[in-house]
């Protein structure tokens, strides 16, 4: 329709010549005989064979021309398709690096308070031996400090050796 191609006398177009091909009269002949009743039927109807061929030829270039417009069509829409996936890939690269910089800084506030928790693990344990020293020095030989006071400064002291 687009293409513009005028009808030809009493509507026999290449497309109703194709209709009367798969015809069950002639559809089963040989292709002599197919042929041979083709041109009778156009003949008998005043149309001449060179006005179908001339419409083949046109619906042909029509469907080149759409062809062509189709495939210029797919072209420019995977071009933008391509340009979007793009700014996709751009956009993923900066929220990935602003992510990784996120993670990043946890790991490495993470490491700072691991850090500090050991060096106070270190300090408390000083200060325990520390008080444990002290308390031998409280403790008489006769009289050794013995009780849960005794028993969690061994522990702790202890399990740092």
């Amino acid at each position: 329709r687009g293409a513009d191609i005028k009808p030809i006398k009493l509507g026999y177009s290449i497309l109703r010549v194709a209709e009367m091909a798969q015809n069950e009269h002639i559809a089963t002949l040989p292709p002599e005989m197919k042929r041979s009743a083709i041109l009778m039927a156009l003949d008998t109807a005043g149309v001449a064979a060179e006005d179908v061929v001339s419409d083949a030829a046109q619906r042909q270039r029509a469907l080149q021309a759409y062809e062509k417009l189709q495939q210029e069509a797919i072209d420019e829409f995977e071009a933008r398709k391509s340009r979007e996936n793009s700014r996709i890939q751009a956009e993923i690269e900066r929220l990935t690096s602003q992510l990784m910089t996120r993670i990043e800084a946890n790991n490495a506030e993470t490491a700072r308070e691991k850090e500090g928790f050991r060096a106070w693990q270190s300090r408390k344990q000083r200060e325990l031996q520390r008080i444990s020293g002290a308390l031998d020095l409280c403790a008489s030989k006769n009289a050794p400090i013995t009780g849960p006071v005794a028993l969690s400064f061994d522990r702790a002291v202890s399990s740092k050796h």
